[in-house]
Formats: structure tokens, C-alpha cells, sequence
């Protein structure tokens, strides 16, 4: 059973393109909560690649051994 040849005759014969202005009286604005999570996240995040960075013996052992 073929639905989409079904789907697309009616969504050719019937769609109606929408004035997108009505709706600008919408807004979404993140509440304080949001930003806080967000800053704490992007703080660990970057602390955690910071330290990651300094800490990490790979290159450490790398400095002993010359790549030719």
C-alpha cells in the first residue's frame, strides 16, 4: 500500500503558503536558569580541556623521542 503518492496529491491540491508575519508576536526567551546552566556547562567544558591540556603526558613523552 503506496501512502506517499496519496500524500503528495493532497498536499499539492491543498497547501497554502502561510503569512509567517502573523506571528512575531511570538517570542522565547530563555529564563535565568537557562543562562546559568549554560555557563556552568561551557565552565566545565573548558576547564575540563584546560586541565586535560596541562596534564596530559602524551606530549611529555613525545619531547623524548624525535619524529623523523
Amino acid at each position: 500500500m503506496d501512502v506517499l503518492p496519496e500524500i503528495e496529491k493532497e498536499v499539492v491540491a491543498n497547501y497554502q503558503i502561510k503569512d509567517w508575519s502573523k506571528f512575531d508576536y511570538l517570542e522565547i526567551e530563555p529564563g535565568f536558569l537557562a543562562y546559568v546552566i549554560i555557563l556552568v556547562v561551557f565552565l566545565v567544558t573548558q576547564g575540563g580541556i584546560w586541565w586535560f591540556a596541562f596534564t596530559n603526558e602524551e606530549e611529555k613523552a613525545n619531547e623524548a623521542s624525535p619524529v623523523y
